[in-house]
């Protein structure tokens, strides 16, 4: 979705990539040699991890090996697109379709962009329907004719192609915000409210809905809670430029001239991890570490993100890396000892937990899981006592 206060079009929905690889060490191993089956690869990486500027080279390059790939026109529109190159986006999604009819996501992105540039109303919902007929199962194209409806004020049939959606379980943050927008424009405050609460509930991110909701107990009394949402809009939007501006400051490497930053591969995974986009994290805090091996920031963080995944056993080395660069690293050593503590290893975890405390005295955290580290080896009083510790 875009940023901003008003609601804007939706951008569009990936097919996604086979490629699955999320470090910088497996994207090198995708060459410029000309290969397609390389440059594929290479470009679903670029386009996972939003390098757009690459990945519309390596779609370009793509593209003049094998003119008849509709899927190579259809991700080189999406990466134009979300550079918001609308024109040259057009052009690739029309190839896409030309090379392959029944594509329907490409059909539903043009149904988005023609529609964004004031094209007929008759030509935008022909081509929505077009790919409702192809596909009338995916609740994305239900969606994306909904929100044609409702930008044309066919408020009754947009309402029932948005309930479409929702009802098919697809783009459901999306669909329920534009239910909400119908609701607030038919004068359903109530409804409209809840609709923005339920997007909150979806996708905690969802920067609109937040100013929405805003404005709604706002005018209803809530003064706290539209304070509080206002808030949440101004960090969600803050997250969104930071990771524009770190993201900016990576398409540079293409340039001679730039040094690639751990710094920066950093701070954008930090972006990602706050997100909850644990995917896109893990892959900057590996390329942090291959820009400086000795980034202790990014190998705990690179920890955190596999715990949140639930590969603890891959985790524990990332953080014995970091608290071996940076032995003083307190938090490393307590997610050290959570990480033991979760696989059994309760000897080991007591040690982390200790050597965290030195570092970081009054960490309930650390204190608490000492004590359960403690009572788990048969030393019920003293581990009490650190538990007891942890509540001060």
């Amino acid at each position: 979705m875009l940023l901003g206060c008003r609601p804007g079009a939706p951008r569009h929905a990936l097919r996604v990539c086979e490629v699955t690889e999320s470090g910088a060490a497996e994207s090198a191993r995708f060459d410029d040699t000309g290969d397609a089956d390389a440059l594929r690869g290479l470009g679903c990486i670029h386009l996972q991890h939003e390098r757009l500027i690459q990945a519309i080279d390596t779609y370009r390059k793509l593209i003049e090996l094998v003119p008849h790939d509709a899927d190579a026109h259809y991700y080189l529109g999406v990466a134009l697109s979300k550079q918001r190159e609308n024109k040259a986006a057009v052009e690739a999604f029309e190839k896409a379709v030309d090379r392959a009819s029944g594509f329907v996501e490409a059909l539903w992105s043009l149904a988005l962009l023609y529609n964004e540039r004031g094209d007929g109303y008759e030509t935008v919902v022909e081509m929505a329907d077009r790919a409702i007929a192809l596909a009338p199962e995916q609740a994305y194209c239900h969606f994306v004719r909904g929100f044609i409806l409702y930008s044309h004020g066919h408020d009754e049939q947009a309402m029932e192609a948005l309930e479409t959606a929702i009802g098919l379980g697809g783009s459901p943050a999306h669909a329920r915000y534009y239910l909400g927008l119908l609701h607030q424009r038919r004068g359903d405050l109530p409804a409209a409210t809840n609709a923005f609460e339920d997007v909150i509930e979806i996708d905690p991110q969802y920067a609109q809905a937040y100013y929405s909701l805003a404005s709604l107990y706002a005018s209803s009394g809530r003064t706290e809670d539209g304070a509080r949402m206002v808030g949440r809009f101004k960090d969600v939007s803050a997250d969104r430029v930071k990771e524009d501006r770190y993201r900016r400051l990576l398409y540079r490497q293409t340039s001679d001239e730039f040094v690639h930053s751990a710094g920066t591969h950093y701070s954008l995974g930090q972006v990602y991890l706050k997100r909850g986009r644990f995917d896109a994290a893990s892959h900057e805090f590996e390329a942090a570490l291959e820009a400086d091996a000795n980034h202790a920031e990014a190998a705990h963080n690179l920890g955190v993100v596999l715990s949140k995944r639930g590969e603890v056993a891959r985790a524990i080395p990332q953080f014995l890396r970091a608290v071996e660069i940076k032995p003083e690293y307190g938090l490393a050593w307590e997610n050290l000892g959570n990480s033991y503590l979760a696989n059994g290893d309760y000897l080991a975890a007591e040690r982390s937990y200790r050597q965290a405390i030195t570092f970081r005295e009054d960490s309930a955290g650390a204190n608490y899981g000492l004590g359960t580290a403690l009572i788990q080896q048969g030393k019920i009083d003293e581990g009490r006592s650190f538990r007891v510790a942890a509540r001060r």
